[in-house]
């Protein structure tokens, strides 16, 4: 019987379960299930490892993007966003009433090309939201920063992928003025669901707290919100998870090793690249992308392998200014990284449940099909 070999899963420690279900009792014998010590305990874990002043824990990350640009103002203001990323936090710009602005990608690590925002930028431009894909930090992430601060613009980082990333020392969420985790059910970290807010601005650390249940506080409403909590148990999962981040790190990088030291030669002769990452970061390796110009070979290595019973993924296959719902609004632009960037890529299994017996079935399986 072939042996499946699942892209990505959610993997909980035994560690993490024997945290998890010792909290579990004390938060049901509490009867505390909002907002209590594992909110604050995921909250406090996350901007100690970080570096930043507050992290605000919320029920997934497209709502702590719409309340935080909600409390920057962005109605009738453009918001930037790399054609390669999800489709949510466009979601969050248009419910507050942002124009979007999509910009291209390049082909080294599939981040945000920084001519084509640079081109984009214009006086109506208020916010730019920076995805980390697949969990690496683009090099130009400086010339970015600069670039919003010398048009006085806010940096967003969306690092759903990038829990425990960093270049230059300095960890993702902590790089521009505001960081963005998810805690979705596959990340880096996860609660199964849940997100998380990084800032070092006070102002806007009290509206989110304030907008996460409803702007109620005590009787009196300040603030017309809705409900964004996370409950103690997703917060629970999430703090259990965020205890072990650096040991669950290592084992991602290990797998990345074992990748290239048994891959690299092939690679190499046959045209496929890994991601590049910048000697100055460390990434996550949320999705362990492999791309290249000759894509009629990325989609044999794809239906073999699942032939084969591997699954392969991807990191957004069709970009966002190929998106339906978009074009449907008006929403264009002109990608012509993003327009090849679906078909020449494809994600490796790369979980922590993983082994090395498997991590040996999908090398040997990727080896056959290029040398058939």
């Amino acid at each position: 019987m072939t042996k499946i070999i699942q892209n990505t899963l959610p993997f909980i420690s035994e560690k993490t379960k024997i945290t998890f279900l010792e909290g579990a009792k004390e938060i049901l014998d509490s009867g505390n299930l909002i907002l209590g010590p594992y909110t604050e305990k995921l909250e406090a874990e996350t901007a100690s490892f970080v570096g930043v002043k507050h992290a605000i824990a919320v029920s997934d990350a497209t709502s702590a993007i719409q309340m935080v640009l909600e409390k920057i103002g962005v109605f009738g203001y453009e918001v930037i966003f790399p054609t390669n990323t999800f489709i949510s936090p466009v979601y969050a710009a248009k419910q507050v009433g942002a124009e979007v602005g999509i910009v291209d990608i390049q082909l080294r690590d599939y981040n945000m090309d920084f001519a084509s925002l640079e081109a984009q930028i214009s006086d109506k431009t208020k916010v730019v939201i920076v995805t980390h894909i697949a969990g690496t930090i683009s090099p130009d992430i400086w010339r970015i920063k600069a670039l919003c601060k010398e048009n006085r613009i806010i940096m967003i980082e969306d690092a759903s992928h990038a829990y425990g990333a960093e270049i230059d020392g300095i960890k993702a969420g902590a790089i521009g003025d505001i960081g963005i985790f998810s805690l979705y059910a596959t990340k880096i970290v996860t609660g199964g669901t849940g997100g998380l807010i990084l800032t070092n601005d006070d102002a806007l650390y009290q509206h989110c707290q304030l907008a996460r249940h409803h702007g109620n506080q005590g009787p009196m409403n300040r603030l017309l919100a809705g409900d964004s909590l996370i409950s103690e148990m997703n917060a629970l999962l999430g703090y259990s998870q965020v205890i072990e981040i650096k040991e669950n790190l290592s084992k991602r990088q290990q797998i990345k090793l074992y990748y290239e030291q048994n891959l690299n030669d092939i690679f190499w002769e046959s045209g496929i690249k890994f991601q590049e990452i910048a000697p100055n970061s460390i990434s996550t390796f949320y999705k362990m992308i492999i791309s290249s110009e000759r894509t009629e070979l990325i989609g044999q290595l794809r239906e073999k392998l699942l032939e084969k019973g591997i699954h392969t993924g991807y990191c957004y296959k069709i970009p966002l200014h190929k998106q339906r719902t978009l074009k449907a609004m008006g929403i264009t632009a002109i990608c012509p990284n993003g327009d090849k960037y679906g078909d020449m890529h494809l994600s490796l299994p790369c979980h922590l449940g993983m082994n090395e017996a498997e991590l040996q079935i999908v090398v040997t399986a990727i080896k056959e099909v290029i040398r058939e």
